[in-house]
């Protein structure tokens, strides 16, 4: 007894020891900066592989996705004390050696065998389906120039807030509510919006570039290649969790066809079209809200930690992230109580006070994101305009409407003649339940669509912004619900039907399911290029186009973004001054307004002070007259405000005031 009591006792101060030598490495590597980039991303990815938090790689890939992005924000809501190594450092230390002291810190045989993830055929559809993520987003990832990162991002109206967000997260170290005023003594319009998808930007921008923050050219390629990684994060978490699901684990070609389905939607169908639009903010709440779902389906214990707390970091992200979508949320969590029974939801001694730790992280997540509803205006919540469906409302009502079918045929009719005893009801039953339970998740959001059209209809006497928004996000939850129960309903037919019908999905109905959102090939086809570039009407899907477009706005930057970049040192100049970038066509040929929004952003100014000063009517400038209209608008009686255009341009626009008091503060850079 003495002696194993002694063995015991040493192991574990080894275990200490080489944690905190570890951790020690860890933070002197990234300090030094050899731990950045590339080796750096892969290094994180294997320390968040080889967490023991499920036996299966695939439920692995679920349950470190609900974590990282559903906790990661709460790290950023005060200025911790991290000095120069930054949050990601210290995390990355933490995380290394608190594997390495608890590896070597007792059996190590063992739990070596614990970290090494159980994996089968079936595991390698989550990594395709990253990888096709990566792939569409190829020219973000390589981007090098920051007028080249600034056109992949103009298209979408609200990158450019965005990017302010994430942008002033990483100079400050913290989120815009806890930064105090701005430099003009007025407070930051964006402090209200959250912030949950700008801490992961930020989070993914520090593990590659350390904690330091550089210009705001530099950061615009950051900002626009970690994006990127987080799209192709999303696409493993939300396949990962559809091959962790046993039902599915047992069918190799069955699985594929549901993962190949759920891809094509985010990769070439509506996905791409918010990251189109700059919505990946929404694209990361809708993610959280199907990886709920299907967490939900196979927790069989969700009173332990593990589960509990993947489960309560979805609910916490998606509050400070799209906060809507956490009724949506909320009705796919409920049906974890399936079947109920108190031995099931009974905790342990030893999961109590994890319980309650992760209880008060939902308590401190919801206060915050009560913070910002509760600071909207219900009239100005049913009225903002700004955002075009991805989809058509037909296409989400169907797609809905067959997911809650398909979830109540997947009911079981006779437990009993499936081998469980009715009144246990054991582990395939009660998953059989849960899964019958996700209709509640489609039919929440069918009622929260409604209940904003008639809100917006009695307010605003038309739909806006979050009607159009909640339900074509809907369309892309409901879409791997359907899959999810359809594969249930063929994977109850005979095993060699459910092999068959699984080919069959995968080869045919795939290929066809590819140009149901336009026509899509890969970019380098000639025929598609040459019809593009003679100017045909070709219908391309949203996947197509990115494929299609973002290369050439790297190579060949639009004169706008180039613009911006060049005249962001007049603001830095002047900083008691406002300095309003002007578009003018037909080289700037965008919306003066949107225009306006991104010199803010790249000046880090967007204050209430500034975008009250420098406001101009959202219109496109189409001449001078029109430019000389917009800057009387501006510059009389407020003499601190200066108006920036390209320089060959100067002249030719202050020809074009009639106010001559006012032509010298139209300057160029």
């Amino acid at each position: 007894m003495t002696g194993g009591w002694h063995s015991d006792r040493v192991s574990r101060f080894r275990g200490v020891g080489i944690g905190i030598a570890v951790a020690a490495a860890v933070a002197l590597l990234r300090r030094a900066g050899d731990l950045q980039g590339l080796v750096g991303l892969v290094t994180a990815a294997i320390l968040i592989l080889a967490l023991p938090t499920s036996r299966l790689l695939s439920r692995r890939l679920l349950l470190s996705g609900l974590l990282l992005f559903g906790w990661l924000p709460l790290l950023w809501w005060w200025r911790l004390p991290v000095g120069q190594y930054g949050r990601v450092t210290i995390l990355l230390a933490v995380l290394a050696g608190g594997l390495a002291g608890w590896t070597l810190g007792g059996d190590w045989r063992s739990r070596i065998r614990l970290i090494m993830p159980d994996w089968r055929a079936v595991d390698v559809w989550p990594f395709l389906a990253g990888a096709s993520g990566a792939g569409l987003l190829h020219s973000w990832l390589t981007v090098k120039a920051p007028a080249g990162a600034l056109s992949l991002l103009t298209g979408g109206w609200d990158n450019a807030a965005h990017f302010s967000m994430t942008y002033m997260i990483r100079q400050a170290g913290v989120t815009l509510d806890g930064q105090g005023l701005g430099p003009d003594g007025s407070g930051w319009p964006l402090a209200n919006y959250p912030q949950g998808f700008h801490t992961v930007i930020a989070t993914i921008s520090e593990l590659l570039y350390g904690p330091r923050s550089g210009t705001a050219p530099l950061e615009l390629v950051r900002f626009v290649r970690a994006e990127a990684l987080c799209f192709a994060a999303i696409m493993l978490m939300i396949t990962g969790g559809i091959c962790a699901l046993p039902r599915l684990r047992r069918h190799f070609f069955l699985t594929g066809a549901t993962v190949a389905t759920v891809t094509i939607f985010f990769v070439i169908g509506p996905g791409a079209a918010y990251l189109i639009n700059g919505n990946l903010n929404f694209l990361l709440s809708l993610a959280l809200c199907i990886g709920l779902v299907q967490l939900v389906v196979v927790a069989s214990n969700p009173t332990a930690p593990i589960v509990a707390g993947a489960l309560a970091g979805a609910l916490v992200g998606i509050a400070n992230g799209w906060s809507l979508l956490v009724f949506v949320a909320l009705a796919s969590t409920a049906c974890v109580l399936l079947p109920w029974r108190r031995r099931r939801l009974r905790a342990t001694a030893q999961s109590v006070p994890w319980l309650v730790a992760i209880g008060f992280g939902v308590a401190i997540g919801v206060w915050h994101s009560a913070k910002v509803l509760l600071s909207v205006h219900s009239a100005a919540f049913a009225s903002i305009p700004g955002f075009t469906p991805a989809a058509p409302a037909w296409r989400t009502l169907a797609i809905s409407g067959l997911a809650i079918v398909c979830c109540l045929l997947a009911l079981p009719r006779n437990p009993s003649k499936s081998g469980n005893d009715a009144s246990a009801l054991g582990r395939p039953v009660g998953r059989t339940l849960r899964l019958a339970g996700q209709a509640s998740v489609p039919a929440m959001g069918l009622l929260i669509a409604g209940g904003l059209a008639a809100l917006e209809l009695h307010q605003a006497h038309h739909l806006s912004y979050y009607f159009w928004k909640v339900l074509s996000g809907l369309e892309l939850v409901s879409i791997v619900v359907l899959a999810v129960a359809l594969a249930h309903q063929v994977d109850r037919r005979p095993p060699r039907l459910s092999r068959r019908l699984g080919v069959t999905l995968g080869v045919a109905g795939l290929l066809a399911l590819t140009q149901f959102f336009g026509y899509f090939l890969p970019s380098y086809v000639r025929p598609l290029r040459a019809l593009v570039n003679a100017g045909y009407r070709v219908v391309l899907s949203p996947g197509e186009r990115l494929l299609l477009e973002t290369p050439s706005q790297t190579a060949r930057p639009y004169s706008v973004a180039s613009h911006l970049v060049q005249a962001i040192p007049v603001q830095l100049a002047h900083p008691d001054k406002v300095v309003v970038y002007l578009a003018l066509a037909p080289k700037d040929d965008d919306n003066a307004a949107n225009v306006i929004e991104w010199y803010r952003a790249l000046t880090n100014t967007w204050t209430n002070g500034y975008m009250l000063a420098g406001s101009v009517p959202p219109l496109f400038i189409s001449n001078l007259e029109v430019a000389g209209q917009v800057v009387m608008h501006l510059l009389p009686g407020h003499p601190n405000i200066l108006v920036v255009v390209p320089p060959e341009t100067v002249a030719t626009l202050r020809a074009a005031v009639p106010d001559a008091s006012v032509r010298d503060r139209i300057v160029g850079w």
